[in-house]
This record gives structure tokens, sequence and C-alpha cells, in this order.
């Protein structure tokens, strides 16, 4: 109990806003513009897949050898940033046809916020490795505070950029807090990896 819920906190924190957001923008905005905003964020959610599942491998390679945790970040971060660039890269080229799969309305309205939307991978990547160090450290206050702080200022910040400014805005609006949630997450590695001994 007292390793597993404060980690079952941490994956509901970082995992929510993802799920609620999609209800959000049918209620708040409009079901038209959540049908086009749910393909794009799918379609992006695709290329997130990759620093959540190499953050957690991250933590079990972490925890298995806990002396050696700076180069396993190291290569985290690297691997992480070279896959999820070549696939956000990849996605943002055939963004049009990806989307005009559905019709020729989800490739107008989605590929411009989908490119800005994957740009978001460079954030993620940090902000999972940083997950993964607070997992091995026992830090899970602390990354449990900041996924739900950083979770609802996203949900906030996408919400009000999509009123202003369409979908275009809400990726925006999601890529900027991710950004600033990342730059905190890149102090905090730092930090807690030179509280430890790896």
């Amino acid at each position: 109990v007292r390793a597993g819920v404060p980690n079952w906190l941490l994956t509901l924190t970082e995992r929510a806003p993802a799920l609620v957001l999609p209800i959000l923008v049918t209620e708040l905005l409009s079901p038209t513009t959540n049908a086009f905003w749910y393909a794009v964020w799918m379609m992006g959610w695709v290329v997130l897949i990759v620093p959540i599942s190499i953050g957690q491998t991250l933590f079990a390679e972490a925890t298995q050898r806990p002396d050696a945790i700076s180069p396993a970040v190291r290569r985290a971060v690297r691997s992480s940033l070279v896959l999820g660039l070549i696939a956000a890269g990849g996605l943002a080229i055939v963004a049009e046809v990806a989307l005009g799969l559905l019709g020729p309305a989800y490739a107008d309205a989605g590929a411009t916020p989908l490119r800005v939307l994957v740009a978001s991978v460079i954030p993620v990547s940090v902000i999972q490795v940083y997950y993964a160090v607070c997992r091995a450290r026992s830090a899970l206050g602390e990354a449990v505070a900041t996924g739900a702080a950083a979770g609802i200022t996203a949900l906030a910040v996408t919400l009000v950029g999509g009123v202003v400014a369409g979908l275009v805005g809400m990726a925006v609006g999601w890529l900027a807090v991710q950004a600033l949630a990342g730059i905190w997450a890149a102090l905090r590695i730092r930090s807690l990896m030179a509280d430890g001994s790896g």
C-alpha cells in the first residue's frame, strides 16, 4: 500500500488530463470542435507514448540498479528525444494525409494543431524521466504535486486557448504548459540526482 498508492496517484495525475480534456472540450466548446480535437489528440498521443514508455523502462532499470541511475537517465533522455522526434517529425510531415483518412474537414481543421501538439514530445521526454527518477528516489509526494499542478494548469490553459484561438490555441496552450513543466522537471532531475548516490 505504501508503494502502490503513491505510484498509482502519480500515474493518475499524469494521465487524467488526457482523458478529461476531450470531455471538457465537448462541454465548454462544442461537440464539433471535440471531434476534430480528439482526432488530433489521439494521433499526437501515439507520439507521446514514446517518452511515457521510456520513462517506465527507466523506472524499472533504476529500481534494479539504483547505483547506476545517472547513465540510465542520460540514456533515457537521449532515447526518448531521438525516437520521439523521429515519430513527431514523421507525423508532422503526414499530418494532412493521416487526418484526411477521417475526412477532408479533419485535415483542414487539425493538421496545424497536430504539428504544434507533437512538439510537446520534447518537454514530455524530460517530464517522464523526472517522474521515473522521483519513483526511484521515493520522491512521490513531489511528483504527485507536480503532476497535479501541471495537469490542472494544462487543462485550464488549453481550454482558454481553445476559446481564444480554436484548435491551434488549444495545441499551443498544451505545449506551453508542457514546456514550463519540462523546465521544472529538468531542474528537479539535477537536484534529485545530486541528492542520491547514482
